[in-house]
């Protein structure tokens, strides 16, 4: 016999209480169908088959989940740094412009950072004022590093040579 508390209904409370009706035939049945078979489980012995099927699913399905979240992440830093090399291209021409070529790499070496950048004036050396230069640069992107790929960003922007 079975004891429990009672917290209500007919009895009073601590009163002893019986383990309920019978299995139904129902149940009996299904158990008779799976032939009687008991399965091991992480909790003890059980009757059902299927127990620690959805920690079993979730297990598969997690790492997935999870390479789907870091290709996003490196997708992101991938645009982040597509919009830097266009800005970096920018500078370098705005630069280039007013000024001659080492003092364009060294201003573009100051802004990238720790990026590494290729960059290609055209024309290169001494402008004339009113010509155009074009700063065409490549930047090392930081995305997808960590899976061993590198990608380079191409990058361009024109200006017209000023006045110096």
């Amino acid at each position: 016999m079975v004891l429990s508390r009672v917290t209500g209904g007919a009895g009073t409370p601590g009163a002893p209480r019986s383990p309920g009706p019978a299995p139904s035939s129902a149940s009996a049945s299904a158990s008779a169908r799976r032939g009687g078979r008991r399965h091991l489980g992480v909790r003890g012995w059980s009757a059902d088959p299927e127990r620690g099927s959805q920690a079993l699913e979730a297990a598969l399905v997690l790492p997935a989940i999870v390479l789907l979240l870091v290709l996003l992440l490196h997708a992101g830093l991938l645009a982040v740094d597509f919009v830097a090399a266009q800005g970096l291209a920018r500078e370098a021409a705005r630069i280039a412009a007013v000024s001659d070529d080492e003092t364009t790499r060294a201003a573009l070496a100051a802004a990238a950072g720790r990026q590494t950048v290729a960059l290609e004036l055209d024309p290169a050396g001494e402008r004339e004022p009113g010509t155009l230069v074009t700063a065409q640069l490549e930047l090392r992107s930081r995305a997808f590093l960590a899976f061993g790929l590198e990608a380079w960003l191409p990058a361009r922007a024109t200006m017209r040579v000023e006045d110096r």
